[in-house]
C-alpha cells in the first residue's frame, strides 16, 4: 500500500537495492568467516505500466544454453537485443531469488513447510526438479499460456521466462530512454556506484575480487561490467517508463477513461458488504472422512444454518447480531467482534469471485438494492450469507488510475529462430 504514492523509478530502485543487499546477506551466510546474516526480503518486480508482454514461441527461449554463440537474441519493436551469458544469468537470479526468498522467510519464521504453502517453491530442492502449474500464478504472475503450454513445466522455466521478461523491459526501456534524450543525473549515478562499492565489501569479506563472487553468486559471465550495465539500464528504462505513463495520463482524455470504465465497470467498481458462512467438514471429529451420506446429511445441516440466518437479516443491525448469535453459540467466551468479523470493505468483483463466481455475480447483478440478502452456495460445501452495505461504485481515491493504466500499450516482442 505505500507504493502508491511512489514512481516506478523509485520502486524499481528499491527493488533493486534490496536485491543487490538479498545476494550479498546470502553470501555472508555461507561464508566461513562471517557469521552475522543480514536477511533481507526480494520481490518480483512489478511492471504497472506493461498491459501486454508478447513473447511469441517463449518456450524456445529455454533452449538458451544450448545456443553455440552463447547470445540470446531478442527482437522488440523492430530493434535487435544481444544478450550475454553473464546477463541472462543476473537476471535469471533475480527471479529466482525472489521466489526463492520468501519460501525461505516463511519456513523460517512460521513454520516447515510453510513457505512451500504459500509460495508453492520448495527452496531445499533444484528448480528444474519442481513441476510448476497454473495455480501457482498467483506467486509469480507466470501462466502455463506465458510458457507456451510445455508438456512437463518446472520451476526452472519459470525462472527463464522472467529473467527474459525483465531483460525486454529494462532493454527497451533503456533504449527508448536514450531515444528521447533521457540520461542519468549525477545522484543515480553516485548511487549505482555506491551499491557496486557496497557488493565489493562484501566481496573483500569473503576474501574474494569483486568479479570472482558475482560469478560465484549470480553464475558464469557476471562481472562489474555487467552489474554496472544492468543497473544503468534499469534506471534509464524506470525514468522511461515514468515519463511514459505522465505523457499518456496527459494525453488521455476524461471522456476516454469514462467510455471505458463504463464498458469494464466490473473490474473497476467497489463494493461494501456482510459476509458470513457455514462451512460443513468432510471429516468427523476422530479426522476420518466422512461417507457419502454422511457428508449430504452435514450438507444439509449447514444449508439449513445459513437459510435460518438469512430469514433473521433486513438490515447491517440485524446481520451483525446474527453473526455474533451464531458466534457465541459456538464459543460462549469467544471475544470476536461480529461487527468488524462480517465486514468487507471495497470489494472487487476479482476479490469477491475467489469466495464464489456465483456470489460476485449475485453482487454485482444490476438489479441489486441496498440491503438486499441471500445465501450463496460456493459448490464446495460453504454456504455465504451476504447482504450489500453499498452498491458497487466506482473508486473515486486520489490514488486510483487503473483505468489508465490499461490504456498503455507495450510493444509486442519476437523471438529468432533459438526462440
Amino acid at each position: 500500500m505505500e507504493n502508491n504514492n511512489k514512481t516506478q523509478a523509485e520502486i524499481y530502485r528499491e527493488e533493486r537495492k534490496a536485491r543487490l543487499a538479498a545476494a550479498a546477506a546470502k553470501s555472508a551466510k555461507r561464508s566461513p568467516k562471517t557469521t552475522k546474516i543480514k536477511k533481507v526480503a526480494g520481490k518480483i518486480v512489478a511492471i504497472v505500466v506493461v498491459a501486454a508482454l508478447v513473447l511469441g514461441a517463449v518456450a524456445g527461449i529455454f533452449s538458451f544454453f544450448d545456443i553455440p554463440e552463447k547470445v540470446l537474441k531478442i527482437s522488440v519493436d523492430g530493434t535487435d537485443y544481444k544478450v550475454s551469458v553473464g546477463e541472462f544469468n543476473y537476471y535469471y537470479y533475480q527471479s529466482w531469488y525472489s521466489v526463492y526468498y520468501n519460501a525461505y522467510y516463511y519456513d523460517s519464521n512460521y513454520g516447515s513447510g510453510y513457505g512451500y504453502y504459500l509460495t508453492g517453491y520448495d527452496y531445499t530442492a533444484s528448480p528444474a526438479e519442481q513441476d510448476y502449474t497454473d495455480d501457482m500464478s498467483s506467486v509469480t504472475g507466470v501462466t502455463l499460456e506465458d510458457l507456451g503450454n510445455p508438456e512437463n513445466p518446472t520451476w526452472e522455466d519459470v525462472f527463464k521466462y522472467s529473467a527474459i521478461s525483465n531483460i525486454i523491459y529494462v532493454k527497451y526501456g533503456a533504449q527508448m530512454a536514450e531515444q528521447a534524450g533521457i540520461t542519468l543525473d549525477e545522484d543515480t549515478l553516485a548511487e549505482i556506484d555506491d551499491d557496486i562499492e557496497s557488493i565489493r565489501e562484501y566481496a573483500d569479506e569473503d576474501d574474494y575480487s569483486l568479479n570472482r563472487w558475482l560469478r560465484r553468486q549470480f553464475g558464469s559471465g557476471v562481472t562489474e561490467k555487467i552489474l554496472r550495465q544492468a543497473s544503468e539500464e534499469s534506471e534509464l528504462a524506470s525514468l522511461y517508463y515514468d515519463k511514459l505513463t505522465e505523457d499518456t495520463y496527459a494525453a488521455i482524455t476524461e471522456d476516454e477513461v469514462n467510455e471505458y470504465y463504463e464498458a469494464n465497470k466490473k473490474d473497476y467498481d467497489l463494493v461494501d458488504l456482510r459476509l458470513y458462512s457455514f462451512t460443513t467438514d468432510s471429516e468427523d471429529d476422530e479426522g476420518e472422512e466422512l461417507s457419502e451420506d454422511d457428508y449430504n446429511t452435514a450438507l444439509e445441516e449447514s444449508k439449513n444454518k445459513a437459510d435460518a440466518f438469512a430469514a433473521e437479516v433486513t438490515d447491517e443491525e440485524s446481520f451483525i447480531a446474527q453473526a455474533k448469535k451464531d458466534i457465541l453459540s459456538e464459543d460462549a467466551e469467544s471475544e470476536t467482534d461480529a461487527d468488524e468479523y462480517t465486514l468487507a470493505e471495497d470489494m472487487t468483483y476479482s476479490t469477491i469471485s475467489s469466495y464464489s463466481e456465483d456470489l460476485a455475480e449475485w453482487v454485482y447483478d444490476e438489479a441489486r438494492q441496498l440491503n438486499d440478502v441471500t445465501v450463496i452456495d460456493d459448490g464446495n460445501g460453504t454456504y455465504y450469507i451476504v447482504l450489500m452495505v453499498t452498491l458497487p461504485h466506482k473508486d473515486t481515491t486520489a490514488t486510483s488510475s487503473d483505468v489508465k493504466h490499461i490504456l498503455i500499450a507495450f510493444p509486442d516482442t519476437e523471438t529468432d529462430e533459438d526462440g
